[in-house]
């Protein structure tokens, strides 16, 4: 976990590999950090993974049966959901060393 400090903001800490509230909330999470044109970027992609679940459920679903049409689709969310966990950390410390912070060990 890295720790970034600001001469008058409070000290912030940033998760090192994964963010888990990143993850499970997606642009909510980068929202409520302050990044909003990051969190609008999550938030057009949350939809087009959504989007693009369901169109596959419902092309797919005549062909193959209802379950692996499912699976496919929520295979789609979780995968974009772990990609997002996994690059909200980076985003995080660039926007903490935009606004003045220093990262610290």
């Amino acid at each position: 976990m890295s720790r970034f400090v600001h001469p008058i903001q409070p000290m912030r800490r940033c998760p090192a590999r994964f963010s888990v509230g990143a993850a499970l909330l997606g642009s909510l999470w980068a929202f409520s950090e302050g990044m909003r044109t990051i969190g609008g970027r999550f938030y057009v992609i949350d939809a087009a993974i959504s989007f693009s679940a369901v169109l596959i459920y419902a092309l797919v679903e005549r062909s193959i049966g209802n379950t692996p049409a499912l699976v496919v689709s929520v295979f789609l969310f979780v995968a974009g959901r772990i990609a997002v966990g996994f690059k909200a950390p980076r985003y995080l410390s660039e926007h903490l060393a935009s606004l003045g912070y220093r990262a610290i060990s």
